[in-house]
């Protein structure tokens, strides 16, 4: 089952849309969970105790606060950033804290 925690900042179109394709999708809100005010540490702090993937369009700082918490030694559960500009076609990059790979829906796999 993939479980995630939507930012948000995240497009609800989309996440209705995931909702609708993947029959085992276990997404929680940062608002449905009492995080709607809460700083990207403390969502990935959250995300990393309840083994979600943050979903976010969060490209500027996101990606920041994780990569810090993983100089610091601390877990990352993971990030998938999706491109706000095109909210109809919808392009993800899921980023492994494990894996120097990049997965898309058109590449499938992408290594850096």
């Amino acid at each position: 089952m993939l479980r995630l925690l939507i930012d948000n900042d995240f497009n609800q179109i989309i996440l209705r849309g995931l909702l609708r394709r993947v029959s085992d999708l276990d997404a929680v809100t940062a608002y449905e969970v009492g995080l709607n005010e809460a700083s990207d540490p403390v969502l990935l702090s959250w995300a990393v105790e309840e083994k979600r993937i943050v979903v976010t369009h969060d490209r500027r700082t996101m990606p920041y606060h994780a990569a810090t918490r993983m100089h610091q030694g601390k877990r990352v559960a993971g990030e998938l950033i999706s491109s706000r500009l095109h909210s109809e076609n919808p392009h993800f990059a899921i980023r492994n804290p494990k894996s120097s790979c990049r997965l898309s829906p058109l590449t499938r796999q992408r290594c850096d």
